[in-house]
């Protein structure tokens, strides 16, 4: 999600949600026209009526702010506790851009809705990733900063 109230979707068939069926999950909002870019704006009844599992955030301060507003409070996912924000660096992990930290983003997000089954040591597959990909050479601290911890 993102924008300013949390309420801008990427809906099922946006490049910028793709790896959420990559991993074989479902997406729960679904639109008529999907929109680029920043994503469908969606009446907050919509995101109820679907009330996701997981919501994920562009940003920590955005999965910070619903987390503490009592409209979200509502929703199985916040509940639970299952609010998240895709890591990022250089680049968000989840398609913002649509670019080459999907396929880190595609682990990472495994491991968070499907960890039976996506079991995989994350700071480990950050520093290979970047290594790889970016010929860089990630510290401890730097990882830790990616993955939010």
């Amino acid at each position: 999600g993102g924008g300013k109230t949390g309420l801008n979707a990427n809906a099922k068939g946006s490049i910028h949600a793709d790896i959420i069926e990559f991993i074989g999950a479902q997406n729960a909002i679904t639109v008529e026209k999907v929109q680029g870019g920043t994503g469908n704006e969606i009446p907050f009844e919509k995101l109820s009526e679907a009330n996701p599992d997981f919501l994920i955030f562009e940003s920590k301060e955005l999965a910070d702010q619903i987390k503490g507003e009592e409209t979200f409070k509502t929703l199985k996912a916040v509940k639970e506790n299952k609010v998240f924000y895709a890591p990022t660096g250089p680049y968000n992990f989840f398609g913002r851009p649509p670019a080459v930290n999907r396929v880190i983003g595609m682990k990472w997000l495994g491991n968070l809705v499907y960890p039976e089954i996506y079991n995989y040591d994350m700071e480990k597959e950050v520093k290979e990733f970047y290594k790889l990909f970016y010929n860089y050479e990630l510290k401890d601290d730097e990882v830790k900063n990616i993955l939010g911890k």
